[in-house]
């Protein structure tokens, strides 16, 4: 799965919290600590679960890489669904979204 911020979609990282907006329709939402490091390592540019779980994991000391993973995709799926960022399993998937 790929996973991507849509152009519309800002990210901030404050101390030790998380918000991200969505200027299209004016949707926001504060994260945690940990869901900063998770928005943090999203960009516009697609990525893989893999890819982002390696930059993630790089923050968390003592947790293994399917418990990030899993996390990520949770985490993620939430935002996809929220309209803050897209999914698919192929860029070409993003030309309709």
């Amino acid at each position: 799965m790929l996973y991507r911020q849509k152009f519309d979609t800002f990210i901030r990282i404050y101390d030790q919290i998380g918000y991200i907006t969505n200027k299209s329709d004016f949707g926001d939402r504060v994260v945690s600590q940990s869901g900063a490091v998770f928005l943090a390592a999203l960009s516009r540019k697609p990525q893989t679960l893999d890819e982002l779980a390696k930059n993630i994991i790089k923050k968390f000391a003592g947790v293994d890489i399917e418990t990030i993973k899993r996390d990520a995709r949770e985490f993620y799926a939430m935002l996809a669904q929220d309209g803050f960022i897209v999914s698919g399993e192929t860029a070409q998937e993003w030309l309709l979204r």
